[in-house]
């Protein structure tokens, strides 16, 4: 019985002194009861304008061309370099469409310098670094990040890459497998479908729309991946961004010793594919053996990066379908009607070639039409009516509110600026975009929406099964069909 009263008295002990604590803890009042600890209503609080600022940032040259993109950063004993170089997929014969991705796939894996692929990715396992390649329609490039005390050995990996690889034979064949498997698998996943489709009907005319397939990928050759790279890789054609525990000094000794050797050359980057938009509405259905259907409805658009309607379409589309659980799409096919779980847009400006924007969802079988139907609807709503100024002030908040985040690590705005130096764009580009979006106006956002919406463009792309259809989509347009079932 002792041991219990103990027991109870320290229960009630223990229960008093928390009381006691959370007392001390509780605001004071004044003798008038007034409480000057209250909140304030969050929507009565006022904050400064929200700016972009940029850290120091050091550009030089090294003696052979390679441009350089330097943030000092000692926060951790790390380094991060990425390259981009001119010269991508666009740029290649449409008969070897596949071979920028073989390219930058064999090119880490295939050995360089007096290394083999796996000898390479014994010495970067061992020390916790990687070096990864990369390729894309208008260039190519590699990221590196390591620990500052292997910097100097991982950049000498990474300049063996660039200035000598070996393309060996195995690995080009092992990679050309695994392409081949993807190419296979694509008819499997509806996403890829819709993708690939799309893609060829925004571009019926141009090395944009063509796809890397089976004979494309076999009729690449290790001679290939040789002439692509004796063609871009040069030093002259590298720009670099690097942040990280290094001093100005410091990295430039290690890119001389690393680079120095490497000559320049004449380059000649081709030009830009003419681009031909189609401007009539087009319907093109898909026939897959499928419970749900992929719905996707876009158009190319003159829309440019560097145009200032570039904000306002940001915050038109934001509202249209890009703003999640608020933007309209989301709201009616969603959340009023219950057809989707998952409904977007996007509106991407383009640089030197067109913008493009689209939309999508999926759906089931038997609610195809209605979803389509409301897809188109509120595109056309948007381009007739606009936008209202609640609507205005949320997205236009929510966006720079989320576009400071950009700013946020030095290795994010060095990637971004190493895009821009790339692009030929000077570095305000990036932190007018704010004041770009603080002086827009509802009613610029509103021309925009009839400027650069075109309802009557609109391709209209369903991958479904007709048969579960609720209603035939013929009424949208004269509907081209592509039956994959058939051409499997």
């Amino acid at each position: 019985m002792m041991v219990k009263t103990n027991f109870s008295r320290g229960i009630i002990l223990t229960v008093t002194l928390f009381i006691l604590a959370g007392c001390q803890m509780l605001p004071h009042h004044s003798g008038n009861g007034e409480d000057h600890m209250k909140r304030k209503d969050p929507r009565e609080m006022t904050f400064p304008p929200v700016e972009a600022t940029l850290p120091e940032i050091q550009e030089f040259t090294t003696s052979n061309g390679i441009q350089v993109i330097f943030i000092e950063n000692h926060e951790l004993p790390l380094v991060e370099v990425q390259a981009q170089l001119a010269g991508g997929w666009v740029y290649t014969n449409p008969d070897k469409a596949g071979l920028v991705n073989l390219f930058s796939d064999v090119l880490r894996t295939g050995g360089a310098g007096e290394r083999s692929g796996d000898e390479i990715n014994d010495y970067l396992e061992s020390r916790a670094a990687s070096i990864e390649t990369w390729g894309g329609r208008r260039a190519t490039g590699a990221g590196m990040s390591c620990l500052k005390e292997d910097f100097t050995g991982v950049l000498n990996v990474m300049g063996d890459i660039f200035a000598a690889p070996k393309f060996a034979q195995e690995k080009l064949e092992l990679h050309r497998n695994l392409r081949l498997e993807q190419v296979r698998r694509e008819n499997d996943n509806p996403q890829a479908i819709v993708s690939r489709e799309f893609t060829k009907g925004l571009y019926p005319n141009s090395i944009l729309g063509v796809h890397a397939d089976e004979a494309s990928y076999n009729g690449i050759t290790r001679d290939d991946l040789l002439a692509f790279w004796k063609d871009y890789y040069h030093p002259n054609n590298v720009i670099l961004s690097v942040t990280g525990d290094l001093t100005r000094q410091e990295l430039e000794s290690a890119l001389n010793r690393v680079f120095g050797d490497w000559l320049q050359a004449e380059l000649q980057i081709p030009d830009v594919p003419d681009i031909e938009p189609v401007t009539e509405s087009r319907v093109i259905l898909v026939k897959k053996e499928l419970v749900q259907s992929n719905i996707r409805v876009g158009m190319l658009s003159p829309l440019q990066d560097t145009h200032p309607d570039r904000f306002a379409v940001s915050v038109m589309n934001y509202i249209l379908g890009a703003g999640g659980f608020k933007s309209r799409l989301t709201e009616k096919i969603r959340s009023d009607e219950g057809l989707a779980y998952s409904v977007w847009s996007n509106f991407s400006a383009g640089w030197q070639l067109p913008g493009v924007f689209q939309a999508g969802t999926e759906t089931k079988g038997e609610t195809t039409h209605r979803a389509l139907e409301l897809l188109v609807q509120e595109i056309t709503r948007m381009n007739e009516a606009g936008i209202t100024p609640a609507e205005f002030d949320r997205a236009r908040a929510s966006i720079i509110n989320r576009d400071v985040f950009k700013y946020d690590e030095p290795n994010k705005i060095a990637r971004q600026l190493l895009n821009l130096k790339f692009e030929g764009k000077p570095q305000s580009y990036l932190t007018d975009a704010v004041k770009g979006y603080q002086s827009l106006t509802l009613e610029e956002v509103n021309a925009a929406a009839r400027k650069y919406l075109r309802p009557e463009q609109l391709l209209i792309m369903v991958v479904g099964n007709p048969d579960l259809f609720e209603k035939p989509i013929d009424d949208f347009g004269k509907v081209t069909v592509i039956d994959l079932e058939q051409d499997a």
